[in-house]
C-alpha cells in the first residue's frame, strides 16, 4: 500500500496512515498503483452486520435528513392505540449507516432514504417495528 497526496481526492479513500484500514476488507483486488476506491473496502461495522436494510423517512423524523453514509443511530418506534397513551420504545441502538440519500418530495417535504448493516435479528425487530409504528432516528455519537 502506498500512500500518495491528491490535488482533489474526491471518490478517493481519504486518510494519514495506511493503519487507519486495518480493519476494513478489500472485497475486489486491485492491481498495484490502482487508487483505492471507497466501492473497493467494507467498514468493520459492515462485516459485524453484513445485510442491508432499507428505510424511508419524513426527514422531519430523521434529524431534518442530516445523516450521511458512516453515521450511527439510535431508532424509536411510537404507537399508539385509541384510548391509551402513545408509547415509545428504543428499537436499535447505534445501527451503522451505509448509504444515506435525501430527495425533496412536493407532497410529504424531503424524504430520507437509509440503507442499514444489519444482522438477521436486527432485520426483524426493525421489519416488525415499521409496520405499526412510526419511527424516528436520533444521530448519535458525533
Amino acid at each position: 500500500l502506498t500512500v500518495r497526496n491528491a490535488t482533489d481526492p474526491a471518490g478517493l479513500v481519504v486518510g494519514d496512515e495506511p493503519g487507519e484500514l486495518s480493519d476494513w476488507v478489500l472485497v475486489a483486488p486491485i492491481a498495484a498503483g490502482e487508487p483505492l476506491l471507497p466501492s473497493l473496502l467494507r467498514s468493520p461495522e459492515v462485516q459485524a452486520a453484513p445485510d442491508l436494510l432499507a428505510l424511508e423517512l419524513d426527514g422531519a423524523h430523521a434529524v431534518l435528513g442530516r445523516i450521511d453514509p458512516g453515521d450511527r443511530v439510535d431508532i424509536y418506534a411510537s404507537t399508539s392505540r385509541p384510548g391509551e397513551p402513545a408509547e415509545t420504545r428504543l428499537v436499535a441502538s447505534s445501527v451503522f449507516v451505509v448509504d444515506a440519500t435525501v430527495s425533496d418530495s412536493s407532497v410529504n417535504g424531503d424524504q430520507i432514504q437509509l440503507l442499514l448493516a444489519v444482522d438477521d435479528a436486527l432485520a426483524a425487530s426493525l421489519t416488525a417495528a415499521m409496520n405499526g409504528s412510526d419511527l424516528d432516528l436520533v444521530r448519535v455519537g458525533g
